[in-house]
């Protein structure tokens, strides 16, 4: 089967250059990569603009499976600096949803710069209010992909039957209790 990924970012304000920079870097080089290798190809782009993120994440997979021929869809968000190999590198792993280390935008100092890499919160923390928990990188296996329970949709590929099997919507903010990402993998 010919791989044709969808490449998709969702904005809920000015886009901010250096990220678009990153995002034509890592389809250039897929799309040159697909070329050398005969893999598959970018297929086809979205991006929403001011809208409610998880709004335009639903839309965005709507579009996504109104092409019967695309197989994966790449997410990322608006302020996301990719790796230039990103989606190449996500689509060697051929899993049905994978994605790459990125990092927290936080207003508190000693939080911005982590990294976003959540697992399901332990069971004797009844206080905490959300089902996953942030976690340090040095927990995880630094040589080899690892599992995480909410990767955030920073930098993910989805295979199309992920969207597919799950019920609508795909995406919810679940009463501000948590981020539409949160909500999907919870769902």
């Amino acid at each position: 089967m010919d791989v044709n990924v969808a490449f998709t970012s969702t904005a809920y304000g000015p886009l901010w250059a250096p990220a678009v920079s990153s995002w034509l870097q890592a389809v250039g080089y897929a799309s040159r990569h697909f070329a050398v290798e005969h893999i598959g190809k970018l297929g086809g782009a979205g991006v929403t603009d001011r809208t409610y993120t998880h709004c335009a994440e639903n839309a965005l997979v709507e579009e996504f499976l109104r092409n019967p021929t695309f197989t994966h869809l790449f997410m990322t968000e608006m302020d996301m600096i990719l790796p230039g190999n990103a989606i190449v590198k996500l689509l060697e792993m051929d899993k049905d949803m994978a994605s790459g280390i990125y990092f927290l935008r936080s207003d508190r100092p000693q939080t911005r710069g982590q990294p976003c890499l959540y697992k399901k919160a332990p069971m004797i923390d009844p206080k905490k209010d959300s089902t996953f928990s942030h976690y340090p990188l040095n927990i995880f296996p630094t040589d080899e992909p690892f599992r995480v329970d909410c990767s955030g949709l920073g930098c993910v590929l989805f295979k199309r039957k992920v969207f597919e099997t799950l019920a609508r919507p795909w995406f919810d903010l679940a009463a501000e209790k948590y981020g539409s990402d949160m909500y999907f993998y919870t769902h």
